[in-house]
């Protein structure tokens, strides 16, 4: 059992369950997925006592242009859409790395990079499968309560893991909310209502035969977007919800007459806070036998609401900072530096979470050298990001040949545009020279029979 007492993991708990962190995770979530404030809005008219009221009648525009979920996936999707490489000088170690992290590993790094963004956090834990097999499992950064040994939050203490699962009772589903403790010790399973059950059982990290083990290091890995650990929708939501609300108030005014249309009243017979509620509510206003009502129309200026939008988009992509896909800089003669200009903040950003990441598999491959009973230095693996750039072909091409004799061929072939597995385009290349080699010696070899 771990050294934390009850009481203070309850704490912990509660104190997390109420925090802002939480919400601002959920956010992020819920905004990826589309669950924006403007479908919460509310429209509302002058009473009659002049005070806002809601007017249920009003056409009421919910729209949303999910652009966070767009830059989510695009900031994502830039590092790691593409098989990340891992050279070493030992080929032994690289077979036996390359069975661990294959296409399986890399699509669940992809997975923890898109919760960093939703998140601002997101976990690998490592273990052992029923079957003992070594494996990963992702876990959300909104499930996770860190407890931290440094203010820096470079090593960590412990980790409580609370979720929810729904169980059979027999007769239906309940909902379960379930808490686990990872310690040096290894895992306290309880569940959670409004306070920790008693201990429900206690396992270790690992078991050989009737002997059971734990890490020397705890199993369960932080990746950060960055060292702030910001969920990038706290740096956009205020431009996502005016977006949102641009677009949908277009529609609600070329859908509203009374809010495009001025009415001149003469002779009315009532108070002005009715006038301004039968004019918004019911559209109509009761006048005297002389009086009457002229009419003024406001036209939508349509130009009005793109010149917002141009605005807000441009901010958009800035603040989260992604790229313009339709950006005026890719029309035409394109070259490579139009490309760079464009890609400038997103690949700046991507390089801070390359950083990050790389940090965090070193700390992966000391619990794969354990595994496999290697004796590699960590930091002698060398881990090479392949971001999704646009490139003028041509150009990278030529940049690759002009490179050979003076960088690696491994290098080389990772950048050329056309290569998208440089592990198994060297290995065509060694394959193309031994034939090669072959037929050489076959030729020298029948002119000696000669």
């Amino acid at each position: 059992m771990n050294g934390v007492p009850i009481k203070e993991l309850e704490l912990i708990i509660r104190n997390f369950l109420a925090s802002d962190k939480l919400k601002e995770m959920q956010l992020g979530d819920n905004y990826y997925k589309g669950k924006h404030d403007i479908l919460n809005r509310v429209r509302k008219v002058i009473g009659q006592d002049g005070n806002l009221v809601p007017a249920a009648n009003l056409t009421n525009n919910k729209i949303v242009d999910n652009k966070f979920a767009g830059a989510v996936d695009q900031k994502t999707d830039y590092l790691l859409s593409k098989t990340p490489s891992l050279s070493s000088k030992n080929e032994k170690d690289m077979d036996n790395l390359n069975k661990i992290f294959n296409s399986k590993f890399f699509k669940l790094l992809h997975s923890i990079g898109k919760g960093t963004y939703l998140n601002g956090i997101a976990f690998l834990y490592i273990y052992y499968n029923e079957k003992s097999e070594f494996s990963f499992k992702r876990f959300k950064g909104s499930e996770v309560i860190p407890i931290w040994k440094d203010n820096d939050h470079t090593e960590l203490d412990y980790v409580i893991r609370i979720y929810k699962t729904k169980k059979f009772t027999g007769y239906d589903y309940k909902e379960v909310t379930n808490v686990e403790v990872y310690t040096l010790d290894g895992i306290d399973y309880y569940t959670w209502d409004n306070g920790l059950s008693s201990l429900i059982k206690h396992e270790n990290y690992m078991k050989l035969e009737d002997k059971e083990f734990n890490w020397e290091y705890l199993p369960v890995i932080p990746f950060k977007v960055d060292e702030t650990e910001l969920p990038l929708i706290m740096k956009v939501k205020s431009i996502q919800d005016a977006i949102n609300e641009v677009i949908s108030d277009f529609k609600n005014d070329m859908e509203d007459n009374s809010r495009t249309t001025v009415l001149v009243v003469k002779n009315y017979n009532g108070q002005g806070g009715t006038l301004r509620h039968n004019m918004n509510l019911y559209g109509y206003i009761p006048v005297g036998s002389d009086g009457g009502v002229d009419q003024l129309t406001i036209e939508v200026n349509a130009g009005n609401y793109e010149t917002i939008l141009k605005i807000l988009n441009k901010s958009f992509i800035e603040n989260a900072k992604a790229f313009d896909a339709k950006s005026d800089k890719l029309q035409g003669n394109v070259n490579q530096m139009n490309i760079q200009s464009m890609y400038s903040d997103i690949d700046l950003d991507a390089t801070a979470l390359e950083r990050e990441f790389k940090a965090s598999l070193k700390i992966v491959l000391w619990f794969v050298k354990q595994h496999l009973k290697a004796n590699f230095n960590e930091d002698d693996i060398d881990i090479i990001f392949n971001k999704d750039i646009l490139i003028n072909e041509s150009q990278a091409i030529e940049d690759c040949q002009k490179s050979v004799g003076i960088i690696s061929t491994e290098t080389i072939v990772a950048q050329h545009p056309w290569v998208n597995d440089s592990k198994a385009e060297l290995e065509k290349i060694k394959k193309e020279k031994d034939s090669s080699i072959e037929e050489i010696d076959g030729i020298y070899d029948g002119h000696n029979h000669e």
